[in-house]
């Protein structure tokens, strides 16, 4: 194995990125966004889902996280948004995707669908929010709640 390492370090650069590129294990990179306005969150029902979901999509090529998920609530909703921070980074076990959880706040546009991808929009109260909501997208829902909880119990005692 040591004659194999000697010799990787031997090769041109290009070359070893190639051999980096093809044995490498390949993943989509996915961003979803929490979308807190008036301790509400919003919420979509995709095209081609049963349920509601979060906002989100994939990256491009060279694209940084926060101006895909600004482009993807820009197309989906017709919102503007800032993003606040990552809340989390999920790397799927039985999937090739890592999904990039940030929390965001609604900074200006107007909420409205594409109707082509999104069928509807729609923020909900925290308290109240629906119960058919993507399995895939319930803990980081729970998770987000519980935070938010924390939080305020830190802040306020």
């Amino acid at each position: 194995m040591k004659f194999l390492y000697y010799l990787y370090k031997i090769l041109p650069v290009k070359i070893r990125r190639w051999i980096s590129f093809w044995f490498a294990g390949k993943f989509l990179v996915g961003v979803v966004a929490l979308v807190i306005k008036d301790d509400a969150l919003l919420l979509v029902r995709n095209t081609y889902q049963y349920a509601w979901a979060l906002p989100g999509g994939f990256l491009k090529k060279g694209e940084q996280v926060e101006v895909a998920i600004m482009r993807e609530l820009a197309e989906e909703t017709g919102l503007e948004i800032a993003v606040e921070h990552i809340f989390k980074i999920i790397n799927g076990e039985h999937k090739r995707i890592i999904d990039i959880i940030v929390i965001c706040r609604v900074s200006g546009g107007t909420l409205i669908v594409d109707n082509e991808e999104v069928s509807k929009a729609k923020f909900f109260a925290l308290e109240s929010l629906p119960t058919d909501i993507l399995a895939v997208h319930k803990p980081h829902i729970e998770e987000y709640l519980e935070y938010r909880r924390r939080m305020h119990v830190a802040q306020h005692g």
